[in-house]
């Protein structure tokens, strides 16, 4: 309870001066420790980038080769005409072959055309347990151990796909295979963003999504010298085994333990990357202040600490986590829009990847010209999602608005035989679709709060890998795939437009705070509500403000006008 002798108004003061998390990573900075961090999650997501496309690689179909002299003139069936009357063909003198052994060549001359796609799709389910499995455990456990032990799975698995039997054992292998790389590659993804400051965030994160990429340009030389499937994916599998070496020399992600309430912990840790950096402590890691935590109220979610002033209403508390996340309206409503755009992002991505094989021409030479051709679009989303006038709201929903008119316009020119400007149009497609997926891990990484991020981006990249799960599938479609690409990216675009924006927003430490500032509560605000924005714009740390909680509309004035607030500070 209060005391009636201003008790209530110390507990206030005592409250807001506290410092933040972000307060104690923008005084850390960005040194030799983060440039380790950034360095390492690039080389795993590069190593990402790769595992993904070992599933187009490994299961090309072979091409159709004339072996007489009286068929070097006619039309070259396809696979799909070839294996349909493979007596036919052959007797004409048409054999399939390929460069090396493939899984779909090896374990027969013609099977199903199912089976690549299949495999790809396996993998993708896989990714889908695995990334929402690792992040619920991610936000219980931390972030570095799930990384380290997934990844030494990823590199065992693969090894184990290789040595496969049969077509059965080896979807067997690649289910535990996507598993192992979606949880590797969120529990790193989410460990790097956390534990880099505010005014380095958006650089390393694209930098890092970039590696992505790079990974994809990398894959296509070695694919190409070695051809069979089965050292391929030991060569894979192989060099993702050194950069776990390098996760002993990283500590757990401040802000993950800090939502734990594991202060100690978190000041050890500071302290150690301050060593690192060779840089002093920062003076306000001794006033760290411990997030708010979550309690229920007639159905609705407001946050507050217990005993903190401006607590209202009779409210029992609750574990916070995704079920209650989930129970918000709000934050509700953030996690399926985004999930779309994770769905779609990956549908479309993939399935253009997928469908390079039917794009005509040397599939290797298409596949390094989609790789190469979606790097600009990293840093173009870089130059667009910090600019005030387009952030990251607009920038997302344009890039899925020209992925789906590209799918479409695509479609028109083969049908009048313009079949380079086609592939340019695909691979400008791509290139805008590969930018959202980089601004919605950005983008979804800030609309979540600390304590349920792992588990949201787990949610959101399961639905990612239903979209990789269905793309070999409709990549075949030919035409109509290219619609339900086109129809996706446009869906998508709508959804995102929904949603708010994060540029210099304020960040989140628990739902609790997320919630109570959906609410507009002046319970529990936001640790950077008391930010100040200077003149050109940027945040900045100005002294604590001091808010009573007896007079709300008092707090309303005084916000509206920081000279007044300072001003009753000093009267007070």
């Amino acid at each position: 309870m209060p005391s009636s002798d201003g008790g209530d108004d110390e507990d206030s003061q005592s409250y807001t001066n506290q410092s933040t998390i972000d307060e104690v990573l923008a005084e850390v900075g960005f040194h030799r420790y983060q440039w380790n961090i950034s360095i390492w999650a690039s080389l795993v997501t590069m190593l990402i980038g790769a595992h993904v496309l070992t599933n187009f690689y490994t299961t090309l179909e072979g091409e159709v080769e004339c072996t007489l002299p009286g068929c070097v003139d006619e039309e070259v069936p396809s696979v799909s005409d070839f294996c349909a009357n493979t007596t036919a063909f052959r007797a004409a003198g048409w054999v399939k072959r390929w460069r090396g052994q493939t899984v779909v060549t090896e374990w027969g001359d013609c099977v199903p055309t199912w089976h690549g796609p299949t495999t790809a799709s396996v993998f993708f389910l896989g990714w889908f347990i695995g990334g929402f499995a690792a992040g619920r455990a991610a936000d219980r456990i931390g972030r570095l151990r799930p990384a380290f032990f997934l990844g030494f799975l990823a590199a065992l698995v693969c090894a184990a796909a290789a040595s496969s039997s049969g077509f059965v054992v080896y979807l067997a292998w690649k289910l535990c295979h996507g598993a192992c790389i979606g949880g590797w590659s969120l529990c790193t993804y989410v460990f790097c963003v956390e534990s880099i400051p505010d005014a380095s965030r958006s650089l390393v994160a694209t930098c890092v999504l970039a590696a992505f990429g790079v990974g994809t340009v990398a894959i296509v030389p070695i694919a190409q010298a070695v051809p069979d499937w089965r050292p391929f994916l030991l060569i894979i599998g192989g060099a993702s085994l050194p950069p776990l070496l390098w996760v002993c020399s990283l500590e757990e992600s401040p802000r993950w333990l800090l939502s734990k309430k594991k202060i100690d912990r978190v000041r050890v840790v500071v302290k150690r990357i301050c060593e690192i950096n060779d840089r002093p402590v920062p003076v306000i890691l001794a006033t760290l202040r411990v997030p708010s935590d979550v309690v229920e109220c007639d159905d609705n979610y407001v946050g507050m600490e217990a005993g903190r002033p401006g607590a209202q209403g009779n409210s029992s508390p609750v574990k916070p986590g995704l079920r209650a996340a989930l129970r918000h309206p709000g934050v509700r409503w953030r996690i399926v829009a985004m999930g779309f755009s994770w769905f779609a992002a990956s549908v479309v991505y993939y399935g253009l990847n997928f469908a390079a094989g039917d794009l005509g021409g040397d599939v290797y030479v298409n596949g390094l010209i989609i790789a190469v051709g979606e790097l600009p679009a990293y840093w173009f989303q870089y130059l667009l999602i910090d600019r005030p006038s387009m952030g990251r709201k607009k920038t997302t929903a344009g890039g899925f608005a020209i992925g789906a008119a590209t799918c479409v316009l695509y479609v028109a020119c083969e049908k009048v035989g313009l079949t380079t400007v086609g592939k340019g149009l695909a691979v400008l497609g791509k290139t805008a679709v590969a930018a959202c997926f980089a601004i919605v891990y950005i983008w979804g990484g800030e609309l979540f709060p600390t304590d349920i991020r792992s588990s949201a981006l787990g949610v959101c990249t399961a639905s990612a890998r239903v979209g990789g799960l269905v793309a070999p599938f409709v990549a075949k479609l030919g035409t109509a795939g290219f619609f339900f690409f086109s129809a996706a990216a446009a869906v998508a675009a709508c959804l995102d437009v929904t949603l708010p924006e994060t540029l210099n927003a304020p960040s989140f430490d628990t739902l609790a705070e997320l919630i109570d500032h959906e609410a507009g509560g002046a319970g529990t605000q936001s640790p950077m509500a008391h930010r100040r924005p200077s003149d050109d714009g940027s945040p900045t740390f100005p002294n604590p403000i001091t808010l009573s909680s007896q007079d709300n509309g008092r707090d309303e004035d005084l916000l509206a006008d920081p000279d007044a607030v300072e001003l009753d500070v000093e009267q007070s």
